[in-house]
């Protein structure tokens, strides 16, 4: 898993939707087994690759911006 910015993901996202790239997202919080580290993660996955963002609070308006990609990418089939 790769680090990265949630900018970088939000841009990641909207880039392989225009590919028709297959995506998906996870919020993670930090009592979530599949969660090793003490932040809040969104992490964004493909089948080849998955990067996460770290946030020290719940990121309420980032999952909100994430969830509107996710649904316009599925819009567009």
């Amino acid at each position: 898993m790769q680090e990265a910015s949630f900018a970088t993901l939000l841009s990641k996202a909207g880039e392989m939707t225009k590919q028709g790239i297959e995506w998906h997202h996870h919020y993670l919080p930090p009592a979530c087994y599949f969660n090793k580290s003490a932040d809040h993660l969104i992490m964004l996955e493909t089948m080849e690759n998955r990067w996460a963002a770290k946030f020290a609070d719940k990121p309420l308006a980032e999952l909100k911006q994430m969830e509107e990609q996710f649904f316009a990418q599925h819009e567009k089939k």
